[in-house]
């Protein structure tokens, strides 16, 4: 595995995958709660990502369910930072970070 220093030097265009956590209003909770998104990123510079694709895994429990397919489209186009996400792989399946 190496560090994510070395996603600033894949270069422009790569695509990656990775998780990173967003902020989903559950009523039944009630309030925000951080969940995971599962997402394809392509790099669009030296420290940053534009969401490509996105998915969640459905809520298991009644009273915290969400939209998961909404929220993952408003994920799609979304610009995030190296720093945010974790689990962090390239498509021929090297793990970075």
């Amino acid at each position: 595995m190496t560090t994510i220093n070395q996603l600033e030097n894949l270069p422009v265009g790569t695509q990656i995958t990775a998780e990173y956590l967003i902020g989903v209003y559950k009523p039944g909770v009630p309030g925000y709660r951080s969940e995971i998104v599962f997402a394809t990123l392509e790099i669009i510079s030296g420290h940053m990502a534009r969401v490509i694709s996105a998915d969640m895994e459905p809520a298991t429990s009644n009273r915290q369910r969400y939209n998961t397919a909404q929220c993952s489209k408003f994920e799609i186009g979304k610009r995030k930072r190296f720093t945010s996400l974790f689990h962090i792989k390239t498509m021929d399946g090297v793990e970075i970070y």
